[in-house]
């Protein structure tokens, strides 16, 4: 180790060792040290081919400009040709267009070149679109069912077997089919999807037991004379129902008697109080909502998979209500907007104000939770439940008609959101039909 400047030198001479060896030692070790190594000139720059190939980043930016550029017809023109490119990110770019376009195209006429576009995809290119085949076969089913007309049971059966990786795809697909009244086709996805779905751990419970009502509503509709054996108590075979979950052999029954129109006992107001115990007060729900069904079925002459869509929305938006805890401190906006003496727990059930009916329609048809055709049986069937529970003497008629007044007030907007966010011309047409001509009153 080399002495400080200012310490004694290690010659001992006594000095300081920067007055005495502190130079010599400086230029020995100047002399010791290797030259540096010469400079390294850097190689002189290539000359770019203008002839290359652009970089493919390069070429989808100017694929990107001239698809934003190009009409309708011509776009799809440009996606089979992205569609047979080689490219790596082909289908990402291909999968983004049809995603953001798909409704145009079908609102500019050309449903058909996008089936054909979409059925060359999945059968020339699986490999490639392998992520995307679940919606892909969802688009097609769309589009056979707004547009072509066509039987959508090819993409269906797709879309059926991948439904425990899609299941959220797969239930949009099916509410689609409900709203339109395909039973057979609802009957064929569920006869594919079921078993997986069924066992699948990653399947949210609220979701199985959606399907399973809605195939305890199919198998009913399919078997009526078993159906009615069960009503009255006997022992019935329903061969669809032996996949379900076991129920209970009495609610069973009842269940069966309600869909044959048949209702148990009387009903009466204080059934459906938020004083009723929360088991009590749910399976009443639950079977005046089946009742409700056998009305829209044979009343209102409704498809089997619609009307059991419309029932359970209803049963959605009243086990909402009932699951706000009417216990907890109402906060200084509640108080200074109550204007009635009726507290949480008197409050009957069944009635849905406007306000109630106009916040559920906002969960449907707000961004994330987007239910399009939820959302429209929701307003096409409330008019339909408030009627019939005035029928049964659990509501009063001036109550309910003014609840229609106030939200077709509301409601006139939701036509318009329904076109904008989705093309399907039978559904925001009976939805702008039914509020503009007043015929709920019917």
């Amino acid at each position: 180790m080399r002495a400080g400047r200012n310490d004694p030198c290690p010659c001992g001479s006594g000095r300081k060792y920067k007055k005495c060896c502190l130079d010599a030692d400086l230029r020995s070790e100047d002399v010791a040290a290797p030259p540096p190594p010469p400079p390294v000139e850097a190689p002189a720059a290539v000359p770019t081919d203008p002839t290359s190939p652009e970089p493919e980043s390069d070429y989808w930016d100017e694929f990107l400009v001239r698809y934003e550029d190009a009409p309708v017809d011509q776009q799809l023109a440009l996606l089979r040709e992205a569609v047979a490119s080689s490219e790596p990110t082909a289908a990402e770019v291909v999968s983004d267009c049809l995603v953001k376009d798909a409704d145009a195209f079908r609102r500019g006429g050309q449903a058909r070149e996008l089936e054909d576009l979409l059925e060359s995809i999945v059968r020339d290119h699986p490999d490639r679109y392998g992520k995307e085949l679940g919606w892909l076969a969802a688009m097609r089913v769309e589009n056979a069912v707004t547009c072509l007309g066509s039987p959508p049971r090819e993409p269906l059966l797709a879309l059926a077997r991948l439904s425990t990786r899609e299941i959220d795809r797969f239930c949009d697909t099916l509410d689609l089919l409900c709203f339109h009244g395909r039973d057979e086709d609802v009957v064929a996805a569920l006869e594919v999807a079921w078993p997986e779905l069924r066992d699948s751990p990653s399947v949210m419970g609220s979701t199985k037991a959606e399907l399973e009502d809605l195939i305890v509503a199919l198998a009913f509709e399919r078997h009526p004379e078993e159906t009615a054996r069960l009503a009255a108590g006997e022992t019935a075979r329903i061969p669809d129902l032996e996949q379900l979950t076991p129920v209970e052999p009495e609610l069973a029954r009842r269940v069966a008697a309600c869909r044959q129109g048949l209702a148990h006992r009387t009903w009466t107001r204080e059934d459906f109080m938020l004083s009723v115990p929360r088991e009590s007060l749910s399976q009443n729900l639950f079977l005046l909502t089946h009742l409700f069904w056998a009305h829209l079925r044979n009343r209102v002459a409704w498809p089997c998979s619609r009307a059991e869509l419309a029932r359970s929305v209803v049963y959605d938006s009243l086990v909402r209500r009932r699951a706000e805890d009417p216990a907890r401190p109402p906060r200084r906006k509640d108080k200074l907007r109550r204007r009635n003496t009726v507290t949480p727990r008197e409050r009957l059930l069944l009635e849905i104000d406007a306000r109630e009916a106009d916040r559920f329609l906002s969960s449907l048809v707000l961004f994330p939770s987007w239910k399009a055709y939820r959302a429209a049986l929701f307003a096409l069937a409330l008019p339909h439940w408030l009627g019939f529970v005035s029928d049964l003497g659990l509501l009063a008629a001036d109550s309910w008609e003014a609840t229609l007044r106030s939200l077709r007030q509301r409601w006139e907007a939701l036509p318009g959101i329904l076109e904008r966010e989705v093309y399907d011309p039978a559904l925001w047409e009976e939805v702008r039909r039914t509020w503009e001509s007043g015929s709920w009153r019917a």
